[in-house]
């Protein structure tokens, strides 16, 4: 029988070593979980500091107990802080998108639905 051992994080090979240059990324939708928000904004982080310039859209629900959205409070705090990371090297953009425009795809769209663009122009 093979041996089974605990790996870590770092025991994992990094897939992003040899990849070719991010152009275009598709549309995100963040999973309620601080945890895992926090590794989705160091992986945008990563992506997007390096060439070419990029934009990425986000989508996420508002989901509210009682009433507040703890978790979405969490991502605007990750989304301040990408804002922070490397200023001398990147200028940030971040904005909240109207979800105003039309429908193409049958579904029901959320009143609790928000749409960010984070845009990073390499200094």
């Amino acid at each position: 029988m093979g041996r089974i051992r605990n790996l870590s994080l770092g025991d994992i090979p990094d897939p992003l070593q040899h990849a070719p240059p991010l152009y275009h990324s598709g549309p995100t939708d963040i999973i309620y979980n601080n945890h895992l928000t926090e590794l989705f904004f160091k992986t945008v982080l990563r992506l997007m500091s390096e060439p070419p310039n990029k934009t990425l859209y986000v989508a996420q629900e508002k989901r509210y107990v009682f009433s507040f959205a703890f978790c979405y409070d969490y991502f605007l705090d990750r989304i301040e802080w990408l804002r922070s990371q490397n200023t001398s090297t990147i200028n940030w953009t971040t904005e909240e998108v109207p979800i105003d425009f039309k429908q193409y795809f049958n579904y029901e769209k959320s009143q609790n639905l928000v749409l960010w663009k984070i845009s990073a122009e390499l200094k």
